[in-house]
């Protein structure tokens, strides 16, 4: 290989810990595993109590999920490239503001 290749292929940035990157991974895991109970818990919850029919349930649920494949690309697009009011109340501060009507109506 080439000198020049060889200095492309290297990764940036430092290298961090095997302290740091265990503690990361643990924090995961903790994330991971109450976001389990809490799906486990709503498919019983539609399931049991609603009395939903788990495929049509499923069949919901992945209609979603193919939704937020095409939508979270879009708005993290918008959010990044908002720049107006990013050296007073940062570039998140319209999108904040634009979900807090909403949200106070779901209360």
């Amino acid at each position: 290989m080439s000198k020049s290749t060889n200095e492309k292929s290297k990764p940036k940035g430092k290298k961090q810990s095997v302290g740091i990157i265990i503690s990361f991974q643990l924090g995961n895991l903790i994330w991971f595993m109450i976001n389990q109970g809490f799906r486990t818990r709503i498919f019983e919850f539609n399931e049991d109590v609603l009395g939903i029919n788990e495929i049509l349930f499923l069949v919901a649920f992945a209609i979603f999920t193919v939704y937020n494949m095409f939508n979270d690309p879009i708005i993290g697009h918008f959010c990044d490239r908002s720049t107006r009011f990013v050296p007073r109340w940062g570039k998140r501060f319209p999108f904040i503001l634009m979900g807090a009507f909403p949200f106070s109506l779901m209360l």
